[in-house]
């Protein structure tokens, strides 16, 4: 099956797991084969969207940690450096 846009190349990974973030480069730097990249679209992280009384202490703190580690890994993943 062909995809319907194959210029495009989704990666999918946990923000919250180092290796699986270096993979994730790993992955994109061979599927660029040395070509610049033109784009980047950032979709981690996620809400709990129950009242705040209701939310048990650790998935507020996990939500934090893990939208945290969003914008902190989107400073230091640079795309690969251009010739």
């Amino acid at each position: 099956m062909e995809p319907e846009a194959p210029l495009l190349h989704p990666l999918l990974f946990d923000v919250t797991d180092n290796d699986s973030r270096l993979a994730a480069m790993a992955e994109r730097d061979a599927a660029l084969a040395g070509a610049p990249q033109v784009g980047l679209v950032n979709n981690a992280g996620f809400a709990v969207q129950d009242p705040l009384e209701e939310v048990p202490l650790d998935a507020r703190v996990r939500q934090f940690e893990v939208n945290r580690q969003c914008r902190k890994h989107r400073r230091t993943a640079r795309p690969p450096v251009q010739p």
